[in-house]
């Protein structure tokens, strides 16, 4: 192991410590004198010295305390980025801007209940985006299917009473993308794919190339009323995102599928 030469400024930020240090090792030793032998060496008839040495040590220990925490916490981040990748806590307000990852990513993955906080898809640049036949980005969104059960589970009763789509929001959404998919020329299709997920929600994840954020739904409370975790994907964290978006989306439905079983031609042909 390669020692690690200490600079001038090393050794002042150790300073407070060391004069704590020798403070407190010079109280110690005044009482132990004083218990073991009868002397006194920080008092005289005139001058008790023991009370300025006191609030100097407190005064430094004020110092030390702060630092040594600030150093604490850089520390525990520095573990947390090197072994779980987590790179940042956003708050809930801080918002995906899908738009500029369209516009600079390659890949882009998206697993979300409706896409209204998450991502934006009601957006008009994201959707101007997502339409553009010459988009190069390669995009799979995974969208919830508002007619399964577990969906509906979660709107009657997890869900807050002010959520944004709801599932009558998300259908419109997903007949919109399909009609999206379906005019665009081959190439760009291709660089398109949607699918729809039956199972419970209780993340969501956006990620672009090797950049990954991650929502875990709250009881009661909206995607966007939750923390966001900015993660490096090859990171511990985002592999376990990554693995989890690999799961949901083996066992979700092509949009084209769907639309055959729930789309408009199908109620039509249920109603005839």
């Amino acid at each position: 192991m390669i020692a690690r030469h200490k600079k001038p400024s090393d050794y002042l930020a150790s300073l407070p410590e060391w004069l704590l240090y020798t403070a407190v090792g010079a109280l110690v030793l005044d009482q132990g004198a004083k218990r073991l032998l009868g002397l006194t060496i920080l008092t005289t008839a005139n001058n008790d010295l023991r009370i300025p040495i006191g609030i100097a040590a407190v005064s430094l220990l004020s110092i030390i305390v702060p630092a040594r925490l600030r150093q604490l916490e850089s520390r525990l981040s520095q573990f947390t980025n090197k072994y779980l990748g987590v790179l940042e806590v956003l708050h809930p307000y801080e918002i995906i801007d899908l738009a500029r990852m369209l516009e600079h990513s390659t890949r882009i993955r998206v697993l979300t209940l409706s896409g209204t906080k998450a991502v934006a898809l009601s957006d008009d640049k994201v959707r101007a985006l997502l339409t553009e036949p010459k988009r190069r980005a390669q995009i799979t969104l995974l969208l919830a299917n508002p007619y399964s059960d577990a969906i509906q589970t979660r709107y009657k009763c997890d869900e807050p009473a002010t959520f944004e789509a709801g599932p009558e929001g998300i259908k419109r959404r997903l007949v919109w993308l399909h009609s999206v998919v379906s005019s665009l020329p081959e190439a760009a299709r291709s660089r398109l794919d949607v699918r729809i997920y039956d199972n419970y929600p209780v993340v969501s994840i956006v990620q672009a190339d090797n950049h990954i954020y991650s929502t875990s739904y709250g009881f009661k409370l909206r995607g966007g009323d939750c923390p966001k975790l900015h993660s490096d994907v090859n990171g511990e964290y985002g592999m376990f995102l990554s693995k989890h978006f690999d799961r949901v989306y083996a066992a979700a439905t092509p949009l084209s599928e769907w639309m055959e079983k729930h789309g408009p031609a199908a109620e039509v042909s249920a109603s005839a």
